[in-house]
């Protein structure tokens, strides 16, 4: 996203305003997303003894919640 919205600004596209908005939003919500999942989730030991914050694999999975084709389930 944020290769296009430069190319879209290099060549002056009547749009590209638009673009970057969107990708600055999308890329903000991102990072909220990894800093609100990593501060809700305990810290995991690794294989050499140091610990780091556990990052879900799925941004919109949340403890207790599985994702289907059906929907969203609760436990």
């Amino acid at each position: 996203m944020e290769f296009m919205t430069r190319v879209l600004e290099s060549i002056r596209h009547p749009r590209a305003a638009e673009f970057r908005t969107e990708t600055d939003e999308y890329r903000q919500c991102l990072q909220d997303g990894m800093r609100r999942a990593a501060s809700e989730r305990p810290i995991v030991r690794l294989n050499d003894d140091t610990w780091v914050p556990y990052l879900p694999a799925y941004l919109e999975t949340v403890p207790g919640q599985i994702e289907s084709r059906a929907g969203t389930l609760r436990w």
